[in-house]
């Protein structure tokens, strides 16, 4: 993140896994991103973090070029279609409110876009 100047780039990984204390290593029993389920973005458990507006928040470490919505339109925030998508009715303010945090209770029904994603970044909202 931008407050911490620890990164995690794969290229300066450990060759050495650093061992824990059980007979394993650190990391260990994480799921992996590639072992994910279809559409894990839309199954109950999914949570998701209000960041504002902005292209490049805070809670993300990314390019400075991602930030350009022209170049990248669905890479940084993907917009479901506010009339027939599930993620949008499950994500939508409630009176004028966004929630701070929602985690999603049952599983969803992709829509249109939704359809072809394998996982979201953010989700545009409004």
């Amino acid at each position: 993140n931008r407050l911490d100047p620890m990164r995690v780039d794969a290229e300066w990984r450990d060759p050495w896994p650093i061992a824990d204390l059980n007979g394993g290593f650190i990391g260990d029993r994480y799921v992996l991103c590639s072992d994910l389920p279809d559409k894990s973005f839309l199954r109950a458990g999914a949570k998701y973090i209000l960041n504002g507006g902005n292209p490049l928040p805070t809670l993300m470490t990314d390019p400075d070029e991602f930030a350009d919505e022209e170049t990248y339109p669905y890479l940084l925030r993907f917009e479901p279609d506010s009339a027939t998508s599930q993620l949008y009715q499950a994500l939508a303010p409630d009176n004028g409110n966004y929630k701070m945090e929602v985690i999603l209770s049952s599983d969803l029904t992709c829509d249109g876009l939704e359809c072809q994603l394998d996982t979201v970044r953010m989700v545009k909202i409004g």
